[in-house]
């Protein structure tokens, strides 16, 4: 399999492109929503990490004319589970190798697969407008590490 990225320089273009607002709409895919996690947890603390991405998808859907409503756009649980699955993933393997690595490895890994929160949640739950509004607890597996 091809990796993701063939360069840092790559993956440092589109955390810059998402942080200025310039990212294509198309180019902010699942891949992209993993790749800046794990970048803004390698650099960042997983508090600021959470915060950074926060901040920065809200207002990104706002630039590039997304919304952000009870049914579409930012979704609070979704973040705080994909920082948990880059966490943990990062912690078991990302030690001691070079961005480009660790980034397309996990990107190659099933964890990082966009199925992977219907594992832990019920489709119900986890489209409702509390789940997007705040962070909910899994209701099929707990989060372990």
């Amino acid at each position: 399999m091809e990796p993701t990225y063939q360069t840092e320089a790559e993956i440092h273009t589109l955390v810059r492109q998402f942080e200025e607002k310039t990212l294509p709409a198309e180019r902010w895919t699942h891949k992209a929503h993993v790749t800046v996690a794990a970048i803004y947890l390698l650099d960042h603390t997983p508090d600021e990490a959470i915060c950074f991405l926060r901040s920065n998808i809200i207002t990104y859907n706002a630039a590039t004319g997304g919304v952000n409503t009870p049914a579409r756009g930012y979704h609070e649980t979704m973040t705080l589970f994909w920082v948990w699955l880059v966490m943990v993933w990062l912690a078991k393997f990302g030690g001691g190798r070079d961005l480009l690595t660790v980034v397309n490895e996990l990107l190659a890994s099933p964890l990082a697969g966009s199925d992977a929160p219907m594992r832990y949640y019920s489709r119900e739950l986890i489209t409702s407008v509390r789940a997007r509004a705040r962070w909910v607890e899994p209701d099929m597996r707990e989060l372990e590490l």
